[in-house]
């Protein structure tokens, strides 16, 4: 079967915090925020794929990673805007990933991207929406621990979770 794929790490009560905080910055009217059921961290977007040949065996490689390993720590989170904190269309919590673990997982995913990995939470979702004033008042708050890497198929916003694997320490 071919869906629109994504493995993401899902998020601990820390990071639900700090989401919910910079959502509470928010103008509601100017943008769209993202319901607590859909965030999470994204490690790599497949797009759309056949979920037995490519996305079930990718999640199971990096599956194998999670059970044997504690919990990357995500880091602080700042908020930030794409593109740009002035003119932002999506408004993130960048991680810092400190150990790089995010970014080793991701990169172990095969990341082939133009970009650079950034790792981040989607917050909310605007048009031109200016954040800089509320980049300053957030400041860093932390993130903690992801609990679980997660393969989902997305339909738009509507991420159904397809396999799951819990992080060795967040057992």
């Amino acid at each position: 079967m071919i869906a629109r794929c994504f493995i993401a790490l899902e998020l601990g009560e820390t990071a639900l915090e700090a989401v919910a905080e910079a959502q509470g910055l928010l103008d509601g009217d100017l943008v769209r925020k993202v319901a607590v059921d859909a965030l999470h961290v994204t490690v790599k977007f497949l797009g759309d794929v056949s979920i037995e040949e490519v996305a079930q065996p990718l999640f199971e490689t990096l599956a194998a990673l999670v059970v044997a390993t504690p919990a990357p720590p995500l880091g602080e989170a700042r908020l930030d805007g794409f593109p740009a904190p002035g003119r932002a269309n999506v408004v993130v919590l960048s991680c810092s990933d400190p150990e790089l673990r995010v970014a080793g997982l991701a990169a172990r995913a095969g990341l082939d991207e133009e970009r650079a990995f950034h790792p981040h939470i989607t917050v909310a979702r605007g048009k031109g929406v200016d954040v800089r004033k509320l980049v300053k008042r957030y400041g860093a708050r932390p993130l903690g621990l992801p609990t679980r890497l997660t393969l989902f198929q997305s339909d738009k916003t509507v991420y159904t979770p397809l396999a799951s694997v819990a992080y060795s320490a967040s057992k």
